[in-house]
Parts: structure tokens; sequence; C-alpha cells
């Protein structure tokens, strides 16, 4: 199962089954991130687009039924690239998609670049060292066309001691801490353990950080807030401020990078 100490090292099967299980069903991911992440990315209709850790395929699936002309994946786990690669086919997506095998922070140009958009969403937190953080950030760029842009999102896996709590007490969900005075290290190892035993270690980036790399890759960095999904929170009688509450509590950091208008990449 390629699990060690109660964390997913590998997105084996079992581990894609449980992470699937995890986004489509807890509210952090379903009700928060999954739609504040296409909220940013906005109208794919006619668009290319690239997934960077495409996982099991959902939000590949999504952008294409949304009418994205085509989409590609890329993942650094064979056995997820699989599943996903059978679940676009299922769907009717075999020729307007393509998964590859791939490791999102060695910049590569991939089939069919340059993408209208990108996604790149709770990979980077993987990066143990600057050069991996350096590394996404320009694979990002020579992937991306002038004038388009890239939603990227980070968990920091680390709370204060109240919020820490809450989020546990809650939501089922236990991050590491943060130190009110000293905060984090750059890149210590932080983790997530979530109620239907989906957990993985990474490692805290700061916000300077990313936005650093970002720049030097020569992408536009804008730090955009979470948005939630009102609609479907009130169906399911959420209030507006459990939702709020919940949005302002996960550790998570959300920005559209962007390459500048008719750049050379």
């Amino acid at each position: 199962m390629n699990k060690s100490d109660g964390f997913f090292t590998h997105y084996d099967d079992r581990g894609a089954v449980l992470y699937d299980e995890m986004t489509s069903s807890h509210p952090t991911h379903r009700l928060v991130m999954r739609p504040s992440i296409l909220y940013h990315l906005g109208n794919v209709e006619g668009l290319s687009v690239l997934d960077l850790a495409s996982g099991d395929g959902d939000f590949l699936l999504r952008l294409l039924a949304s009418g994205a002309e085509r989409a590609m994946g890329a993942d650094l786990s064979p056995e997820i690239v699989e599943l996903s690669t059978e679940k676009l086919a299922a769907a009717g997506f075999a020729g307007r998609s393509k998964v590859v095998v791939a490791d999102a922070s060695v910049a590569s140009a991939y089939e069919g670049a340059p993408f209208d958009a990108i996604l790149c969403n709770f990979v980077i937190c993987y990066s143990s060292s600057l050069s991996m953080v350096e590394g996404f950030c320009r694979n990002i760029a020579i992937n991306l066309k002038p004038g388009g842009h890239c939603v990227l999102t980070n968990s920091q896996g680390a709370l204060l001691s109240a919020d820490r709590e809450l989020m546990f007490t809650k939501y089922g969900v236990e991050y590491a801490e943060i130190d009110p005075v000293h905060g984090r290290e750059r890149f210590s190892r932080v983790y997530c353990k979530f109620p239907n035993s989906w957990g993985t270690e990474f490692h805290y980036l700061d916000t300077g950080l990313i936005e650093q790399c970002a720049r030097a890759a020569g992408l536009v960095p804008e730090r955009v807030p979470v948005v939630p999904t009102a609609d479907l929170a009130a169906s399911e009688r959420w209030s507006r401020a459990d939702l709020a509450e919940l949005s302002a509590l996960v550790p998570f950091q959300q920005w559209i990078l962007r390459a500048p208008a008719g750049a050379g990449r």
C-alpha cells in the first residue's frame, strides 16, 4: 500500500482511492478548494489545459466536460496515470486528452505545449529544496502560452495551536503546528491526516519563496483569495459563518501565475 507511519508515500491504487474519496467528500476540498481552483481558472471553453500532478484525473474530466479543447495531465505515479487514462477513455475523452508519467518539478515541454492554462495544485508543497520550487516554476513557465495563466495552490500543512485544535475537533483533519513566535523553518516536514485514513507528509513553504521563484521564472504572481462554493454549501445547510470559518481555517494559499503577453518562453 506504500504507506509509512500513517502516511501515504506513493499514490498507488489504494492511495488513489482514498485520496479521491477525501477530495470528493471532505468539505475542505469539496466545498472550498475544488470550487476555488475552478473559479480562478475561469472559462476553459476552447482552451488547451495542462494539469501538473493530475492525480485521478478529476480536474481533467471536469475541464473537458466544460468545453476545453484538449487536456494534458502529468503525474509521478504510473499507477495513477493508468487509472486516470482509463477514466478519461471511459468518459469518451480519449481523443482530447493524454496523461503521462512525469516529475512536475523538472522543467520539460510536454506534448502540445504551450497551453492556454495550467493547474498546479497541492504538489509544490512536496518540494524539499529551493531547486525543486524553482523547477516547478520553470516547468509552468515553459509550458504556458504568453498571456496564459496558471492556478497554483500550496498547502502549508501547519496551523497555529488554536486553529489546529479547531480543525481537528470540528472537521477531523490533523495538521502540524506553527510556533506563534518563530513560525516554522522553511522546508521543515509538515503533514495532514484526514478522517478516511488518507494522510501525507510534505514540506513547509512560505509565501515569499514561491513568489520569488515564480518571478525568477518570468511569471507574474498574484495572490488570490480562497473562494468557496456558496450555492452547494447552502443546499447542504452550511451556514455562511461556518463556510467562512472553514475557508479561513484551511492552511492553503492560492496564486494566479501569469505569463506576460508577448513574452518568449
